[in-house]
């Protein structure tokens, strides 16, 4: 059976998304929407798709099993509680809302629908999470740190707090949902901001810098920091994670979370990242769609909500000087 997938939004993430869709047997993208017409012709017509300018009438005109919400965070909750219904899919970009009270009336809606919905963290698919999560079933980690720091994404909508949340809960939010799987839920968190680092740059109100220590309800804790001030060609170990537990380390570094795991008495397991993750992530996520199975799903979208919960508790921490209970 032919799925047919639309897409709304016209963003650099989108055709990331359209290039993996096309790979799947059985899927076809059908529909581009944006407000920008010409971006999502752009986009539609190499994929011999239509083009809308308005989300909303793409859905009332085209007959789609499933859709990509690729939107900014503050725009991203509206659109998808839209397309509750009247879908038989949803998958939301990360992270997937920009406030965390319409995520969770997002999600609300997608279960009163009966809407198979996902969140797009993407890094859920990759083999080296599944293996260092059964290693933490083996023996949970203690500690683990997790760092994001690069230059700043040129978006306007990036850099204004009111759109995006800030870099934490923007960028490394992926970092925050990986840590989620493997040590558990959060408890409580405490945090700091650095600010005045990025004058030169105008419209910038989110934070510079975000340091943040996470205590994990196994008594676990973790770090967290990230950063935006780097400019072209600086950057050094921009992405990072590692994890020590009583008998072994995992060291994981940059988007695809290269890596490896030593084991007391020296023993090093490498570990080697997919270069197909966003086809993973699509095949999956089709996979649950065609099933109307939601278990199938890598990051259903209430996980989604739960690593937003984590990071705005944090940006609240940072905000106030004060830990916060999650």
């Amino acid at each position: 059976m032919t799925m047919r997938i639309g897409m709304i939004g016209t963003g650099w993430i989108a055709p990331q998304h359209l290039d993996a869709i096309v790979l799947v047997p059985g899927a076809e993208i059908v529909a581009v929407a944006g407000r920008d017409l010409a971006k999502a012709e752009a986009l539609a017509r190499p994929r011999r798709a239509a083009a809308y300018g308005d989300w909303q009438a793409m859905l009332a005109r085209e007959r789609l099993d499933a859709v990509y919400v690729c939107l900014a965070p503050a725009a991203a909750g509206p659109v998808a509680r839209g397309c509750a219904g009247r879908v038989r899919a949803v998958m939301v970009e990360k992270p997937v809302d920009g406030d965390l009270a319409a995520a969770e009336a997002t999600a609300a809606a997608f279960a009163a629908a009966g809407t198979i919905a996902g969140a797009a963290y993407h890094n859920r698919v990759r083999a080296v999470v599944g293996r260092i999560k059964a290693l933490c079933g083996e023996r949970a980690p203690a500690v683990a740190d997790a760092w994001w720091h690069g230059g700043m994404p040129p978006p306007l909508w990036w850099r204004t707090r009111a759109q995006s949340g800030g870099q934490l809960s923007e960028q490394a939010t992926h970092l925050v949902d990986l840590l989620r799987v493997w040590m558990g839920e959060a408890v409580e968190v405490s945090a700091c901001a650095a600010h005045g680092f990025m004058a030169d740059v105008p419209q910038f109100d989110v934070d510079d810098a975000v340091a943040a220590t996470i205590r994990f309800a196994s008594g676990a804790v973790a770090t967290v920091h990230t950063s935006c001030v780097a400019r072209d060609g600086q950057e050094q170990d921009g992405i990072g994670l590692a994890l020590r537990a009583r008998g072994w380390e995992a060291h994981l570094a940059g988007w695809g979370l290269d890596g490896s795991i030593r084991r007391a008495g020296g023993a090093v397991e490498a570990l080697v990242a997919e270069k197909d993750v966003y086809r993973r992530q699509a095949e999956a996520f089709l996979a649950a769609a065609a099933a109307g199975d939601a278990a199938l799903l890598p990051c259903s979208f209430a996980e989604g909500v739960a690593t937003l919960r984590l990071t705005r508790a944090i940006d609240r921490a940072a905000a106030s000087g004060k830990p916060q209970r999650v």
